[in-house]
């Protein structure tokens, strides 16, 4: 896949570990269940627990998807997790 985003390699595998590390806690914050964080991501409520339980990695592909779910792109949260974490508490408001 072509790296259509402004990161680098080393920036690419923070924005998939903080993914993985924080997955649980996104999809609250938006108010979802797995099965519906899944079916928005093209996935499955399987890989989605793998994930929050550190079984599975997450995809460059999965974040790429869940980037565009949120509307926004990953050179956007680069070294502003606490913004990042702002912006979908805000989500789950609208």
């Amino acid at each position: 896949m072509q790296n259509r985003f402004k990161l680098t390699a080393e920036e690419r595998i923070i924005v998939r570990k903080y993914y993985s590390a924080n997955m649980r806690r996104l999809r609250e914050a938006l108010g979802m269940y797995q099965e519906e964080l899944a079916f928005a991501l093209g996935t499955t409520q399987r890989h989605i627990s793998d994930i929050e339980n550190g079984k599975a990695r997450i995809s460059w592909t999965l974040v790429l998807a869940f980037s565009s779910f949120l509307q926004q792109y990953p050179e956007l949260w680069k070294g502003d997790e606490e913004n990042l974490l702002i912006y979908w508490n805000g989500k789950k408001g609208e």
